[in-house]
Parts: C-alpha cells; sequence; structure tokens
C-alpha cells in the first residue's frame, strides 16, 4: 500500500523528465554550501570557508535514473542509528 509520501530527493520536481538533473546540481550546491559554512559542518572549522576543497561529484546519467513507486509497511518498526552527535 503506498502512502503517497516522498523521501528526501523525490519530490515532484526531480520525477519530471526535463528538470532531474538540475535538482541534482542544486542538491550538490546546498550540500556544498552547508558544508563549507554552516556552524553544523560535520568538517572541523580549519575547513570551513576558503579552505573547504569541494566535494567530488560523477556527472549526472540518465542511465543511473529510476523513478519507483514507494511502498510503506502497514506495521512499522522503529530503527535506532548511532552517529557522532550527542545521543542517536
Amino acid at each position: 500500500m503506498s502512502s503517497g509520501r516522498r523521501v528526501g530527493y523525490l519530490t515532484e520536481a526531480s520525477e519530471r523528465d526535463d528538470d532531474w538533473a538540475a535538482h541534482v546540481e542544486a542538491q550538490r550546491r546546498a550540500k556544498r554550501e552547508h558544508f563549507r559554512d554552516s556552524p553544523q559542518s560535520p568538517l572541523p572549522v580549519s575547513m570551513w570557508g576558503g579552505a573547504f576543497p569541494g566535494l567530488g561529484y560523477y556527472e549526472t546519467d540518465p542511465a543511473y535514473r529510476f523513478v519507483l513507486p514507494l511502498h510503506e509497511h502497514d506495521e512499522s518498526e522503529t530503527v535506532t542509528v548511532e552517529t557522532t552527535a550527542d545521543g542517536e
């Protein structure tokens, strides 16, 4: 049974063939800015700003793009994921 919800990058805009690559590029740009400029960056302060070397990506390739339905289980299960932050 599909809930109709979307996860992360699976938005209405990214499902259209004409702009999915632009959506991926926008996400990459946002991630780059977060790593470089955000106080919540996972990088040490010494790598912020102009010292940030950037992130490497492969070119977008439509051969590796899949649009598939998401199916949510009737009975959900909570999964705890360990992180480097305090707590869970």
